[in-house]
């Protein structure tokens, strides 16, 4: 089993992307009436269905974490079929029970559905769970349980699913701090964990595994609380668990929480940053990066290929004029650890 951790001073920094092109968008202004509204057959007050979804290959996938069928707040998702709206199959974990949050996170990809329990109890108290269904029966496959899980890690509040590899976030897992979090990686066709993945410089609080998408053997994975709750994101290597690069916004600051959420679709992820100001307090922005775009050599901040005295004088105006293009330790300040890791960069040279 891996466990990978990443490097700052090797990091492939990816800058934010202007995509231009869009090929399947409606007409400003269109109106598209919705098809169907879906509603369980056995709905009941406070079941909070609807609170995760997920869509694959014309079924959606829906959590309802406060149902109570296997206990108060034990939690239950359903299965539609998204060209008639009909109900398929309400999923239960086999061994649910009060307080389980059974659905609070959810995702499906190619016949298998993944579901998060952040609450379950069997590696100690709220320490978490996520089970695995075959979408065209309802059957469970598969419950998941780290290998190191203790009490409180909240394993199970982020899923996610692609190909035969599934992720599950363990947001308040301890291994760098008490909240620091961590991502497990399991192979979908077994229930086997294969990686454990792990921020080199992680911190308590940090929440890494907030949120988690995985798309072509890529895994982008946020951090709400890191850097001061400027929040964080980084991308790794799915089937190996490498790490690959860091995801930095522009203009990030505190308290901007970026990393709450996040996507990727085709070499693109999208990250949310819900406190972000732009349009007032906590109005929040989404940022779109392309990971085809990460440098191969991070100090050279003038694209021309080579390291020189050009790239030494970039570095010190956008340092001086407080730009966090400079942040090469991404902590969303600059100091004098900055300076270093750039300077380090700069020494090892480009490839």
């Amino acid at each position: 089993m891996l466990q990978t951790t990443r490097s700052h001073l090797a990091r492939a920094t990816i800058a934010l992307a202007t995509l231009s092109t869009f090929t399947t968008l409606p007409a400003a202004g269109q109106t598209i009436n919705e098809d169907f509204k879906l509603i369980t057959s056995d709905g009941l007050p406070n079941g909070l269905f609807g609170y995760s979804i997920a869509i694959s290959k014309g079924v959606v996938a829906v959590g309802a974490f406060s149902d109570d069928e296997n206990g108060n707040n034990s939690g239950s998702a359903y299965l539609f079929d998204a060209s008639t709206g009909a109900q398929l199959f309400k999923l239960l974990a086999s061994d649910g029970a009060d307080g389980d949050f059974f659905g609070l996170s959810i995702a499906i990809n190619k016949g298998i559905v993944a579901v998060g329990a952040q609450n379950d109890s069997d590696n100690g108290f709220r320490s978490g769970s996520a089970y695995l269904f075959d979408a065209s029966t309802g059957e469970e496959l598969f419950k998941l349980l780290p290998t190191d899980g203790q009490t409180g890690d909240s394993f199970g509040f982020s899923t996610s699913i692609n190909n035969t590899i599934a992720a599950v976030g363990s947001i308040l897992g301890g291994d760098n701090g008490i909240g620091s979090g961590s991502v497990y990686l399991f192979e979908a066709t077994t229930g086997m964990q294969t990686a454990k993945l792990l921020p080199d410089d992680g911190a308590a609080n940090d929440q890494f595994g907030h949120s988690i998408a995985i798309d072509n053997s890529i895994i982008a994975i946020g951090a709400i609380n890191a850097n001061n709750a400027a929040g964080a994101a980084s991308l790794f290597d799915a089937s190996t668990g490498d790490y690959l690069a860091d995801l930095i916004p522009t203009d990030g600051k505190a308290n901007n929480q970026f990393g709450n959420s996040i996507a990727i679709s085709n070499n693109i992820v999208a990250a949310g940053a819900w406190h972000d100001d732009d349009n007032g307090t906590d109005s929040g922005s989404i940022y779109i990066f392309d990971t085809n775009s990460a440098p191969t050599c991070p100090a050279d901040l003038t694209a021309d290929g080579s390291l020189d005295f050009f790239d030494i004088a970039a570095f010190l105006t956008l340092f001086s004029s407080g730009d966090l293009a400079a942040d090469f330790t991404n902590d969303a300040q600059l100091d004098f650890f900055d300076i270093s890791a750039f300077l380090t960069a700069f020494s090892a040279g480009c490839p």
